[in-house]
């Protein structure tokens, strides 16, 4: 490699933003050369705590519009990755696209040079450095809202547009607390929450919980998000047992359908809806992370699998029908998730 590294180029660069954040158990400091970047907006309040000597992994973000004259050097020092390769040719992830990222891995410091920072910092960043945690220290990652009655927790899975928020925000503003809205670390059988921002699409099964709240534009159109926070009663972020897993479909105007899961079933659709490698689409990155040793990532996914079947063997798993507005079914399904 010829020219400056990327740690020189920053020393020419003004940051504006140094922020550090946790992600459930993980620390990332999160810094930028733009004020208030908007990708700061995608966290909970509470999730931005004092400055750390050493916090888990280190996020630079940063407007390519002030690295024009390193054009060329920047190009150089880009990853050689899969996913370094999407960013340049203007794919980030599923759903989302722009002009060109540079990505840049030095360790556990990564490096994002372009314009369209909001559509990779949370949709990507956030999820790669979550699943190195996870499987560097034998968790595994999930998409999944949780919350608890009593002392349990549970977990809510389901595909998309299934009413995942709709469950769980029913369910938190009449008693049960709130844990997390969409990402979840999970370890022999105890789940961890991320404090991030509440997504709410148009609809008035929701708009009528929120309208009392704060809201923010959300990166679609026509959609906001809120702060749990300002919701709900939020449960503590330390580690909690889960008590049920469920796979759940909000059904408007219809009656309760409780159907227990048989182990099996619920590990099937827990690997396809909620394993985080899966449904993030990140199975080339830990490829890549582990220098494209197949064997590595095998057993780093044989590991996470394993933990996904320890939780489904250890809780109760239902598929839940149900339209969680009407009181008498809510209710039903407090008596179910508590007992």
């Amino acid at each position: 490699m010829t020219g400056k590294d990327i740690e020189q180029i920053l020393t020419e660069i003004t940051l504006r933003t140094d922020e550090t954040v946790r992600l459930g158990p993980i620390t990332a400091r999160l810094t930028s050369d733009l004020e208030k970047p908007s990708f700061l907006g995608i966290l909970s309040r509470t999730a931005h705590v004092p400055s750390c000597h050493e916090p888990d992994f280190e996020l630079f973000c940063l407007r390519g519009d002030n690295f024009s004259v390193h054009k060329k050097e920047l190009s150089g020092l880009v990853d050689s990755s899969s996913r370094a390769r999407y960013f340049m040719q203007g794919y980030y992830t599923i759903g989302h696209f722009g002009p060109a990222i540079h990505l840049i891995s030095r360790g556990r410091r990564l490096y994002v040079v372009g314009t369209s920072l909001e559509r990779v910092v949370w949709p990507y960043l956030v999820k790669r450095i979550m699943l190195e945690y996870a499987v560097d220290r034998g968790m595994t990652l999930l998409k999944g809202g949780a919350f608890l009655i009593g002392s349990g927790a549970t977990l809510v899975i389901g595909h998309r547009g299934a009413g995942k928020t709709v469950f769980l925000t029913w369910m938190c503003r009449h008693g049960a607390r709130f844990v997390s809205n969409s990402l979840l670390l999970v370890n022999r059988g105890r789940v961890t929450g991320v404090a991030s921002l509440m997504r709410i699409r148009p609809g008035p099964t929701l708009e009528a919980l929120t309208a009392q709240v704060q809201q923010s534009p959300g990166l679609a159109d026509g959609e906001f998000v809120v702060d749990p926070e300002d919701l709900f009663v939020v449960a503590s972020p330390d580690p909690t047992p889960v008590r049920n897993l469920c796979f759940v479909d909000f059904s408007p105007r219809s009656s309760n359908q409780l159907e227990v899961l048989d182990k099996q079933r619920a590990l099937d659709l827990a690997e396809q809806f909620a394993l985080g490698i899966n449904v993030y689409h990140l199975a080339e990155d830990l490829l890549d992370l582990r220098g494209g040793e197949v064997p590595r990532f095998a057993a780093d996914y044989a590991a996470q699998k394993a933990q996904l079947a320890h939780l489904v063997a250890s809780c109760r798993n239902f598929h839940i029908r149900s339209d969680v507005t009407d009181p008498a079914q809510r209710q039903d399904l407090f008596d179910l998730l508590g007992g």
